[in-house]
Order: structure tokens, then C-alpha cells, then sequence
């Protein structure tokens, strides 16, 4: 296994003996010895702390190198990000099996299940007030700065993107009369050369995260991507619209959480594999049914 440069342990071992913790000095003693995944692995419970500075300080010693592309380490990075997905992909399994029953065409009124509807009922209202009841009739699609399913590698431009095969997927069809008003259907549809392709979905890989593990991600096709960012911005405008600004989100959440450190009045969830693990059945259950009112359109 690799080892760690000099300039980078120089750099940690400074910054470890500054925080003159025992955490960061356990770290430092890990680096030390080349337990690089020892140091990956660390992780503290802010309800082991009395006072914010002593968590602040341990907090920052664990989390200094954990994402470091370059930390040495002898496992399987891919192959543990497949696992991890696997194991969202199961999570995932029996969320559909569980709310399967609550979609509008299965559900059955029963005891059992009435209060749960109507909790659920409650959260489509609350989601319907938040971004309306359909989307804009013109979506304006763009471009995102990574790979498609098509192009790759340094042929990511827009330029790239907009000469080369578009793709989709047969679920998507329904946006080809709107791609073909934008330019670049235009272009194709002009050239003698336009080959539109049909893919059955989006493109695994995996790209670095920490030395434990890489992180599963999704290479979509040009033409869904297009408008899924389409679709992002427009529920971003909406909820704007309902003071819900994402662009100063981060900021807000950090006031928050800095005021409530000392009120105790919210607390922050970080949930591991959260992204992987939203199952297909609830996101079919929440948003708006057709006829329902809301304060926005």
C-alpha cells in the first residue's frame, strides 16, 4: 500500500497537533503507524460532549482526511460501492412492497390502514402547496457540466453534447416534440447524419468518495438529463416562490443549527445512504392528485 506524501502528513501532522485533542492526537498516532482506514473509519457522538469547542475539535480531526482521494488504502472501492448500492437497492424493495397498497389504484380503506392514508394525504397537500399542481407547460431544459450516457471522458462540452447522438429513454418520448423546438433538436432533425438513440436507462459507474469506499452514481442519457435539470429548476422556482430558496439553503441551515446548538430546538439528520434509498412507490405516492386544491398553481 501507497503511503501518504510528505507534504500531506506534514500538512495533518500540523493540523492534528494543533486540535491537541485526544482524538486528533489519536489520529495522528494512526497516520503514524499507516493505518490510513483506521482514520477513515473514525467517527464521533456529538452526545458524548458537554461543550461545542471539545466536539468541534474531534469533529474536525476524524473528518480531515476521510475524503482525500489519495488516502492509501487496500479495499475494493468499486466493489464496496456496489454492495452499498445493493443494499439500497433492497432497502428500496421492501419500501414498494410496504406502501404498494396505499397507491391510489390498490388502496383498500381498512382500520389498519386509515390513519396512515391520512397521514400521507396530509404530505401530498403539504407537497401540492409547495410546488403546485403541475409543471410549467414549457420546460426549459439545459445542459449539466458532467458525462452523458453518450459522451464521455473530456467530450463533455456543450458543444460535445449538442453535435453527437442524442439518447433517451422510451419512458422519456413524450419531451421529443418539445426537444425538437430547441436548437439542438433542430440541428439534428437538419442533419443528414442524426441517429436518435433508444437506451434502456441510465449508465452505472462509480466515481471516489473516501479510501472505504467510491460512491455508485448514474450516467443518464443526454435528452432525460436535459429535462430532469429542466424539471429541477422549475421546482426550485417554485419553491422560491414559497420562500424557499435552495441557493441560500446552506446558509440558513448553518444559522439554524448554529442557534439551536444552544436553544435545542431543532437537531440535524444525516442519514446514511440516503439518496440510494428513495423508493419508487413513494415518490409516486406523494406528489398532488389530479382535482386536489392548493394556494399555488
Amino acid at each position: 500500500m501507497k503511503a501518504l506524501s510528505r507534504t500531506v502528513m506534514r500538512l495533518a501532522s500540523c493540523y492534528w497537533r494543533g486540535l491537541a485533542s485526544e482524538v486528533s492526537l489519536d489520529c495522528l498516532k494512526k497516520a503514524e503507524s499507516g493505518d490510513f482506514e483506521g482514520i477513515a473509519r473514525m467517527s464521533i457522538d456529538p452526545r458524548a460532549y458537554l461543550h461545542w469547542e471539545a466536539y468541534a475539535r474531534d469533529c474536525a480531526a476524524v473528518s480531515f482526511l476521510k475524503k482525500f482521494k489519495n488516502l492509501p488504502s487496500r479495499q475494493p472501492l468499486r466493489q464496496n460501492a456496489i454492495s452499498k448500492w445493493w443494499e439500497g437497492e433492497r432497502q428500496c424493495y421492501s419500501t414498494n412492497e410496504r406502501l404498494t397498497r396505499f397507491l391510489p389504484e390498490f388502496y383498500q380503506d381498512s382500520e389498519e390502514d386509515s390513519r396512515i392514508y391520512e397521514i400521507i394525504s396530509l404530505i401530498r397537500k403539504e407537497v401540492r402547496n409547495l410546488i403546485g399542481a403541475r409543471p410549467p407547460t414549457l420546460l426549459e431544459g439545459r445542459f449539466g457540466p458532467g458525462a452523458t450516457f453518450v459522451d464521455r471522458g473530456l467530450s463533455t462540452t456543450i458543444a460535445h453534447k449538442m453535435t453527437s447522438d442524442p439518447a433517451l429513454t422510451r419512458g422519456a418520448i413524450w419531451f421529443l416534440p418539445s426537444w425538437l423546438e430547441t436548437k439542438w433538436g433542430k440541428y439534428h432533425a437538419r442533419s443528414a447524419s442524426a441517429n436518435l438513440q433508444f437506451v434502456p436507462g441510465n449508465r452505472f459507474t462509480t466515481v471516489p468518495k473516501t479510501c472505504l469506499t467510491d460512491r455508485a452514481i448514474a450516467v443518464e442519457p443526454s435528452i432525460n438529463v436535459f429535462y430532469q435539470l429542466s424539471l429541477g429548476s422549475a421546482l426550485k422556482a417554485r419553491l422560491k416562490e414559497r420562500g424557499w430558496d435552495l441557493k441560500e439553503a446552506q446558509d440558513v441551515h448553518r444559522q439554524v443549527a448554529c442557534e439551536s446548538s444552544v436553544s435545542r430546538e431543532f437537531a440535524t439528520l444525516d442519514l446514511s445512504n440516503a439518496s440510494d434509498t428513495v423508493a419508487r412507490v413513494l415518490v409516486k405516492l406523494l406528489p398532488p392528485l389530479p382535482g386536489m386544491k392548493c394556494s399555488i398553481c
